[in-house]
């Protein structure tokens, strides 16, 4: 019964009323502020990652213990590099 609920529910949640066949997260375009999502993943990560750009939409992060750096496309590519980087190895700086 539980399930059938959430059939419905979702059903109606992707409905698009303009007939649209994109998803509607794929629809929005949202424009980010490079420097500042740099700025704040330095606040929650700086002091064990230093973080930087290509510029060309590559984003990378140099591990404070000198292990390897990591990569992601833009913040929330490099964001989910880190945790991921970090769940598997936490920085251990001496």
């Amino acid at each position: 019964m539980a399930a059938r609920g959430v059939s419905c529910i979702r059903a109606a949640l992707e409905h698009d009323p303009r007939g649209s066949t994109d998803p509607p997260a794929a629809s929005v375009a949202i424009d980010v502020d490079e420097s500042n999502a740099l700025d704040a993943l330095r606040v929650d990560w700086g002091a064990v990652y230093e973080l930087g750009t290509d510029g060309n939409g590559i984003w990378w992060a140099r591990r404070r213990d000198g292990r390897a750096r990591v990569n992601g496309w833009g913040p929330d590519g490099i964001l989910a590099a880190i945790r991921e980087d970090y769940a598997a190895r936490p920085v251990v700086i001496r």
